[in-house]
This record gives structure tokens, sequence and C-alpha cells, in this order.
């Protein structure tokens, strides 16, 4: 028996599930889900199966033919949740599960009418990355575990249901004022994608295969937010094979959902702070786009190996930007990426082991070390092997790479094998070690340098002196550009300063959630109140713990700010997704070290 997962009590002595049937009827006025699920392994089970479960609550367990299945539920671990054992006294291929999911769920968010952009109706989203399938489905809770699935999700017929998923039919009962909506996941998946959203929304079709999911209020802008999604799934196969998932559809979520976007197969999730009105965002759903193929195609075996999932998916995410908008844009990308590199390891200590690649997170909950160091330490990895080999050989290599793995889940030690296949001796060359084992940043970190980006950091570096830039030069400056200026400055600047950076960059206008993050956080570790305003009108909507959490933290330095930030969070907290507001919880608790 080897455990795959140290975040699954799943084990390889077990059949793995391959598939499950769920119907689910979502109760608005309880908050709860009302939920049986059929689960198929690939081989008879006997014997004691160990499945993975949080806060479920099991109401029976049976054979297909209806003959009953012994089960117990183990008290929560903090971390894995609840085990949930079955004891199959004959063996059996299958399954049959009752349960109900509380409101508390991890794995949901309910929002009310008010909470949304229509504020007419309810609104439910699921997240389940990295471990929270388990809180709603019972089953093998790892990545290392790939199913498909079928599931029909019946909710009040004034709302609508979506999933990541091939959708089907839909069925009407108008004397209970119910739909149900069907639907079929044929490709085998990690758990962690699983996703539907209930709520009053609609679409535009994008282009043949794509098309925009949003409240009626915000779908216009939507869709000519990400009109030129075609292009990019276009650009993405040329540079790494076919589009295996079909459609590629967008949904954009209330603001409270806490990341920038989840790269859920078929229907990606995305938060309503990428709508700029000028495009300047899009970067992020090209990312949750090129996870179709690095990520949900080739998927890391478990949390310890992420770096798997997003160092490819940033390097990938480049390419797509650079033969979209060309070598410039992909170097600005890399600066901002380096910059929010640096913010990670500052966080954890340089020397800490949550900035290696491949982790140890043996008792410790991937929630709580998230951040962007597997990301772009991960890629700026990729991006030396491919400077080391040449950006030819380097796409050949991806291209097999995919083909080799394509649906099934790595290690960091099989991707190595395969490395050491195509390029011997590459990865003693550039001390991969290093880079996977070891903390911080390489010393043989590359370079992503060009003309541009140095005016740029110039002009920012200037700006502790006394040197501001002209207003001409700020016209010259694209919403990037002018991020990895606001990136360079100092925290703490006075109000003069400030002052400037408002009159100029147009900062009480602006609608890039990146740029204007940048000035709430300078302008709350400066304690300027002339921001104070946008600071709680910001907090009061945005839930993406990119934003708030930095935000928060910025709020600790000076006694005003910590009061407002105390004041702003009581107020928001039962509006915030539940890992939202565990982070900024942990941010408050560490105010009181400065008090």
């Amino acid at each position: 028996m080897a455990k795959i997962d140290p975040h699954s009590y799943y084990d390889n002595s077990q059949p793995k599930i391959t598939s499950f049937n769920l119907k689910a009827k979502i109760d608005f006025e309880k908050t709860k889900l009302f939920c049986k699920v059929v689960l198929f392994f690939e081989k008879e089970v006997t014997g004691t199966l160990r499945l993975d479960s949080r806060d479920l609550i099991i109401k029976s367990v049976s054979y297909e033919d209806g003959s009953p299945l012994h089960f117990k539920v183990h008290p929560k671990d903090k971390v894995l949740g609840n085990l949930f054992e079955i004891d199959f006294q004959k063996p059996s291929k299958s399954a049959v599960i009752e349960y109900e999911v509380e409101k508390d769920s991890t794995a949901l968010q309910w929002l009310k009418p008010e909470q949304t952009k229509g504020k007419q109706k309810p609104f439910l989203f699921t997240q389940c990355q990295p471990h929270h399938a388990r809180s709603l489905v019972p089953l093998q809770d790892s990545p290392s575990v790939r199913i498909t699935y079928t599931a029909e999700l019946t909710v009040p017929s004034d709302l609508t249901a979506v999933m990541a998923a091939g959708a089907s039919e839909v069925l009407e009962d108008k004397d209970k004022g119910e739909k149900t909506f069907c639907f079929k996941m044929p490709q085998p998946i990690p758990p962690y994608l699983f996703a539907f959203a209930v709520g009053r929304i609609t679409s535009k079709d994008l282009s043949s295969r794509s098309k925009i999911w949003a409240e009626p209020e915000i779908v216009e802008k939507a869709a000519y937010e990400f009109e030129e999604i075609e292009e990019m799934i276009k650009k993405a196969e040329s540079l790494f094979g076919p589009y295996e998932w079909e459609r590629y559809d967008l949904l954009v979520l209330p603001p409270s959902f806490p990341y920038g976007g989840m790269e859920n197969p078929r229907l990606t999730f995305i938060t309503p702070t990428l709508i700029a009105g000028d495009r300047s965002l899009v970067s992020v759903v090209i990312h949750e786009l090129a996870h179709s193929w690095t990520g949900n195609l080739v998927t890391n075996l478990n949390a310890q190996h992420f770096w798997i999932n997003e160092g490819f998916t940033v390097w990938a995410e480049r390419r797509i930007v650079e033969a979209i908008y060309g070598v410039e844009a992909s170097v600005m990308a890399y600066a901002q990426g380096f910059n929010a590199l640096k913010s990670a390891i500052d966080r954890f200590g340089e020397n800490s082991p949550f900035t290696c690649l491949v982790t140890n997170l043996e008792d410790v909950d991937p929630d709580d070390v998230f951040s962007e160091i597997p990301y772009e330490k991960g890629s700026l990895f990729l991006r030396l092997l491919e400077e080391t080999v040449s950006r030819a050989s380097f796409d050949r290599f991806i291209r097999a790479y995919i083909e080799k793995y394509r649906f099934t889940s790595i290690d960091t030690k099989e991707l190595c094998s395969f490395i050491e296949a195509h390029f011997p001796n590459l990865l003693e060359k550039v001390s991969a070690d290093k880079w996977l084992y070891s903390p911080g940043i390489p010393d043989n970190c590359p370079k992503v340098v060009s003309s541009r980006l140095e005016f740029i950091t110039n002009l920012s570096s200037g700006f502790k002196f006394g040197t501001y830039p002209t207003p001409e030069e700020i016209a010259s400056m694209n919403p990037s550009e002018k991020l990895v200026y606001f990136q360079g400055l100092p925290r703490v600047l006075n109000t003069e300063q400030l002052d400037f950076l408002v009159a100029n960059f147009n900062l009480k206008e602006v609608t890039n959630s990146e740029i204007l993050t940048e000035y709430l956080i300078i302008s709350a570790s400066s304690d300027y109140e002339p921001a104070f305003p946008q600071t709680k009108a910001f907090l009061s909507e945005v839930g993406r713990m990119k934003y708030i959490r930095p935000i928060y933290k910025a709020m600790g330095r000076n006694k005003r700010t910590r009061e407002m930030a105390r004041e702003i969070f009581e107020k928001t907290k039962d509006s915030l997704h539940p890992l939202s507001r565990s982070v900024i919880m942990q941010e408050i608790e560490k105010y009181e070290k400065d008090e």
C-alpha cells in the first residue's frame, strides 16, 4: 500500500474510481444540496474502501440493487477532511451514496441577490481546487485519479445551471417550478476540475466553439473584453497541438470569486475584475486557456508538484501572448511576474522550503501556502531550459511531452526522466536540482530584458529621487507598462508624491484592477487618506485573493489603516469566499504584533 497524495486518503492498493453519475437538487431557501451519486470503479471492490469527504451528511450507502452497505465517517482532520469508509461484504464495481451538502461546504459560495450585479436572484458557484471536490462529492479527491461523469442539476426554473462539462438536455417540471440541467464530461479529469454555477445568467456567442456567460447586466461588456478568444485558441493550437475539449466557454462570476480565473475544462470561471474596458487584462484568460494543455491534459500528480501545472502554464501563456501581441508584451509579463515572485519570496522568507518548486506538504494545507512561486519560478526554469537548448528544440519537446502524458498525472521525477531522455545532461547543465529542491531564486535565473523595459524600470527607479515622468512619457505607456512602473515604486511615499501619481495617472478613474491594487497598496502603506474611500469601495466589493491580501497586509503598517481594515472586514467577511475570508483573517491577526 502506497499513499500517493499527502492530501488524500486514497492509496494505490484501492481500485480507482473511473466515473460517477450525480443527481443534485440545489435548494436556495435551505442553502443545501440534496445529492445521490453512483460511483463506478475500475475493478471490483472487496473489503474496505477509503474515500475523501469533508462535512458531507451521509444518509445511506448501498449496492446498485438497493441492498445496504455498511459505512463509517471518521472525525474531521483539519487538512484531509473526513475519512469515509465503505465496507463491501461482497465484490462490486459500483456504490450508491445519498447525502447532503450544507451551506458551509468549502467548495461552495452561496450569494444573496444583493451580492450579484443584477441584485435580483441568488447565485451559487463552486471552487474545488486544490482539494475541495470532497466537499461536494465523496470520492478519491486526488489529481492522481482521473474521472469522467454525468450530472443532473435541479434548480429553480427562473435560474440557469452551467457546468464545466458538455451540456445536453434541459427538463422542466412546471408544477414544481424546477428545471433539471443535464451534463456529461467524457474526458477524464482530476476531481479539482469538477465545477458548476447557478444563477441569473445569459450567454453570447464569441465564435463557433466559444461563448461568454454572465449576468445580463455585464454580458455585453464581457463579450467585448474577450471577443478575441478564437484567435487565442488558434494561436495556442499552433504552438501546442489541437484543442481537445470541444468547447471553450467563459463564465464571469460575481466579484467575490477568490481567483483571477479557474481553468475548469470547457467552462473557465473568471473574475469580473478582468473587465477593464480596454482588454488590458486578457492575459489571465490566456493563462486559463493554456491550462487546456498544461494542467488539464497533463496534470501534477499531487499538490507537492503544483509547479508542473502552473509553471508550464505561465510559460505557455507568455508564448501565446508573444504570438498575438509581440515580444515586448511578453517581456512586460515576465517583468510583472518576476516582481510578483520576489514579493512571494519576501512573504515566506528566502530560505523557506515553500519557495522550492517541489515542496513537502505533509500535514500542510495547500491553500495556506498558495503563492506565485510555482507559477513564476516554474516558468523561469522552463525558460532557462528553452534558452539552453533553443526555442525550436524546446517546442518539439513540449509537443512530445503533451502527446505522451495527455490525460495523465505525473510528478517531477517522471518529468525529469522525460527531459533527460530528450536532452541528455541538460538538467545537470542548468543545475536543475537547485531550481527544483532549493529555496529562493537560483543564480542562473534567465534575464528577460528589452530597451523598453529598461526605460520603464529606470523611470520608476528615479521617482524616489524626485525624477517624475513627463506627461508625454506617461501617455506613451500602455497599461502593462504602467503596472511595471507602479511595481517598481517604493511602498511608502509622501503626500506630494502620491498626489502627483493620482493626478497624472488618473488613479481616481482607473479601471485596470492590477494598477488600482498597486496604488491602493502604496497608499495604505503610506497612510494616504485621500485613497481611503477607494480602498473601502474596492475591498467591499472584490474578493480576489491576489488583490485583497496585499492591500490588507499594507493596511497593517499604520494605526488608522489597521482600524479601517478591521472595520471593512467585519462588514464584508460574510460575503467573502471561505478561502479569501481565511486568508484575510490571518493577515489581520498579524496586526497585533505591531500594536
